[in-house]
């Protein structure tokens, strides 16, 4: 049975580490199916008071005032909210736009794929292909398949370095403790409801406020709702 494609573009950016050069090998991949650019941008959840972002690009500076889902890629993220909306904890391919670059040249069709996770990470994907391409709807079929890895590999390597928490080990006694803080409980109280002492709360609290890179058990809380730890 032949390789989908899918598995043949994980095995080529199996093991690859650095954002740098699983990018450019994700743009080799795109350009010998006829990508001309290519750009990535991650959010995280948090910090919720300003979210972590990153941002790889080919774009040439002139495309980005009329590619359509660059306002997106360079703008406010919060856009993807409900770009992405229907994406749910997957990949969904958005509308291809259209777009002229200024001074001049052949139309161009920009490809789009919206991406969440269950821990709320929101990531856009875009592929500009020539708009008078042969067989534009089989390339589209060829690019969904390395849509769906460039994702999965981006966002194991992104997640990591902007958001490191999303990888704690949390224990059961630790994912206890975590939700009656998260219902208001007292350090006390949630020694009696779980039967523990005291000291057994507070060891467990620090614990989950070091993993988590929180300042307060209420912040690890916060963080652990927000990850689906909780």
């Amino acid at each position: 049975m032949p390789e989908s494609p899918v598995m043949r573009y994980a095995d080529f950016l199996y093991g690859v580490t650095s954002e740098r050069q699983l990018f450019r090998k994700i743009l080799n991949l795109a350009e010998a199916l006829g990508v001309q650019a290519c750009s990535y941008r991650i959010r995280m959840p948090l910090p919720l008071s300003r979210p972590r972002s990153a941002l790889h690009t080919t774009y040439p500076s002139a495309w980005r005032s009329v590619a359509p889902y660059q306002q997106f890629i360079h703008g406010d993220t919060e856009g993807w909210t409900d770009i992405t909306a229907d994406a749910l904890r997957g990949l969904l391919e958005l509308p291809k736009g259209r777009f002229q670059p200024r001074g001049g040249g052949p139309t161009l069709r920009e490809h789009a794929w919206g991406w969440r996770d269950a821990r709320g990470v929101v990531a856009l994907l875009t592929l500009v292909t020539a708009e008078d391409r042969h067989a534009a709807e089989d390339a589209s079929g060829e690019l969904h398949p390395l849509a769906r890895t460039a994702h999965a590999a981006m966002a194991e390597v992104m997640i990591g370095r902007l958001m490191p928490e999303a990888n704690a080990n949390i224990t059961t006694r630790e994912r206890q403790v975590l939700v009656w803080t998260a219902e208001g409980k007292s350090v006390a109280e949630i020694s009696c409801i779980l039967g523990i002492s005291v000291s057994t709360v507070n060891f467990h609290v620090r614990n989950v406020i070091a993993k988590l890179r929180a300042s307060n058990r209420a912040h690890a809380a916060v963080k652990a709702a927000v990850l689906g730890i909780i």
